[in-house]
């Protein structure tokens, strides 16, 4: 029995050790871009629900949701932003109309502590969220004496389509694919030539 000619063992060897390598090269790669759009996009998220947060406040002596103000005079805004907020002391729940009646997912850590996770959106798609734990601003504490934030602690969570970063990340995949195919099928030729 003959044995297969060293042509075409240095076709099989190499093609399984380069995809071996672009494989696990590609692999660690694209986790690495991965996480970081994904930490970029936590940032963002975290900063825009900074600004927002800020405006669950006390007055007269209730906890007050000027964010909602905020939307109705921005259609924009009133269609694309989702936010919940659930006061935990009387689990009544203020969202952001573009939520309709659909809840969001409620996660939260301690105080102040930033909870990131995925979720379903009212449309169907993926998103991320973040979920914390605050007290209602305090603005004016010489008129609202009697009121005590730490009875009123506010469970928010803003939430926005992860869609773009899937297309980036697919699109990624794609041409990674694309790539390692055509650096082994040049492979193949410059050793059989």
């Amino acid at each position: 029995m003959r044995r297969p000619s060293i042509r075409k063992r240095l076709i099989v060897w190499t093609t399984l050790l380069t995809t071996l390598i672009l494989v696990i090269g590609g692999w660690a790669l694209y986790s690495s871009v991965k996480q970081s759009l994904y930490e970029h996009f936590d940032r963002l998220l975290d900063e825009g629900a900074t600004v927002v947060m800020i405006e669950v406040e006390v007055k007269n002596s209730k906890v007050y949701h000027e964010w909602q103000d905020a939307l109705e005079a921005n259609s924009l805004r009133r269609t694309n932003t989702l936010i919940q907020v659930w006061d935990q002391k009387s689990d009544a729940t203020e969202r952001s109309p573009a939520l309709g009646n659909y809840d969001l997912q409620r996660r939260y850590g301690a105080l102040n502590e930033r909870v990131f996770y995925d979720l379903k959106l009212p449309n169907g798609e993926r998103g991320r969220a973040v979920g914390v734990l605050i007290y209602p601003n305090l603005e004016h504490p010489e008129v609202d004496v009697d009121f005590v934030v730490e009875d009123h602690p506010q469970i928010f969570v803003w939430a926005q389509s992860s869609s773009e970063i899937r297309g980036i990340l697919q699109k990624s995949k794609r041409r990674f694919i694309l790539g390692v195919s055509t650096v082994i099928l040049l492979l193949w030729i410059v050793i059989w030539i």
